[in-house]
């Protein structure tokens, strides 16, 4: 049977694996692309600072305020054991 995955809104409830998975990109010296934000934690920002700025990267005037455009950003999430395996950012 094939896997099967589905996206998550980034939240709380998924901290634990959102701090894991930037530090695998960070132990493997790796750049982070489609976290909408949330690897701001490699640069010494807490987790509820980063999570709050993306999602709050949704609102188009809060995005402009900082110079960015609007974007949304989700988790891709394994089914069958519910492990987070990736972030894209939609603009």
């Amino acid at each position: 049977m094939p896997e099967r995955f589905y996206f998550e809104r980034p939240s709380t409830a998924r901290k634990d694996d959102i701090i894991e998975y930037l530090h695998e990109f960070a132990a493997a010296h790796s750049d982070v692309h489609g976290s909408g934000s949330l690897d701001r934690m490699l640069k010494g920002w807490s987790f509820e600072d980063a999570l709050a700025r993306c999602l709050n990267m949704e609102d188009k005037a809060y995005a402009e305020s900082v110079g960015h455009c609007p974007g949304k950003t989700f988790l891709l999430i394994r089914e069958n054991d519910r492990r987070l395996i990736g972030m894209i950012n939609i603009r």
